[in-house]
Order: structure tokens, then C-alpha cells, then sequence
């Protein structure tokens, strides 16, 4: 094909992002005939609860402890929990979605800074004096 020939098309960025979407939209169909969005947000706030009482609960623990019989009494419970977490994953039986993405745990982490990054300065932005852009 030449670039004379009408049907020859170069890809342009409106027409990657409007691909890049549409694959995005496909596989966001296939995760919610898994789970509904509210259901999963349930899921991720019992994840996050437990991650959360158990981190707490470590770190007044680890604060208090004296001896090396303590800080092993702190980390029990969360090592309980990330002992059955570790054996699942080993396992197979269980498999997280950062472990199956396009980009592994470094898109993950690429993701959530560009996602925090751009939230905090809308926050920031609503929070400051004068008109909001």
C-alpha cells in the first residue's frame, strides 16, 4: 500500500486512543459479568478493612513490644492472614489481577501514581483560594 491509496491510514492518536479504549470497554464488560461494581467495591473494602485493622494492630504492638517474644505475639495475626494469602498464591488458587495485567506490578505502580498524582492536584487545585479551573 502507498500513502496515495485512500484505504492506507497511518494511526494517529485519536484513532489509538479510541483502540486503546475499546479494549478497555471489552475487558471491563468481561470483569463486571464476574462481579457487579458494587459487589467488588464490597470485596475491596473487607480486603481493606483487614489490611488496615491488622496493620494497626501490628504497629501497636511492634510500639509496646520489649522483647523479641512480643514482636513475634505484634505480627501474628497479620502473619496468619499472609501466610494463607502467600499459600494461595503459590498455589494457584488464588490469583490477584496485578498478577495477570499487561505490565505487571510496575504498570500497577505507574497507574496508581499517575491516578494519585492527578487527584491530589485537583484537590489541591478545588482547595486553594479563587475561582476553580
Amino acid at each position: 500500500m502507498s500513502e496515495n491509496n485512500p484505504s492506507f491510514a497511518l494511526p494517529t492518536p485519536a484513532t489509538e486512543r479510541d483502540a486503546e479504549e475499546a479494549r478497555k470497554s471489552v475487558i471491563r464488560a468481561a470483569i463486571d459479568r464476574q462481579a457487579d461494581p458494587q459487589s467488588r467495591e464490597g470485596v475491596m473494602a473487607d480486603v481493606l478493612g483487614v489490611v488496615v485493622v491488622g496493620l494497626s494492630q501490628l504497629t501497636v504492638g511492634l510500639s509496646k513490644a520489649k522483647s523479641l517474644a512480643e514482636v513475634n505475639a505484634a505480627a501474628e495475626p497479620l502473619a496468619a492472614i499472609g501466610a494463607a494469602v502467600d499459600m494461595a498464591v503459590k498455589s494457584g488458587a488464588l490469583k490477584l489481577p496485578f498478577m495477570v495485567k499487561t505490565g505487571g506490578p510496575e504498570k500497577v505502580l505507574a497507574d496508581m501514581t499517575r491516578l494519585s498524582n492527578s487527584v491530589s492536584t485537583a484537590l489541591a487545585a478545588a482547595q486553594a483560594p479563587g475561582p476553580v479551573v
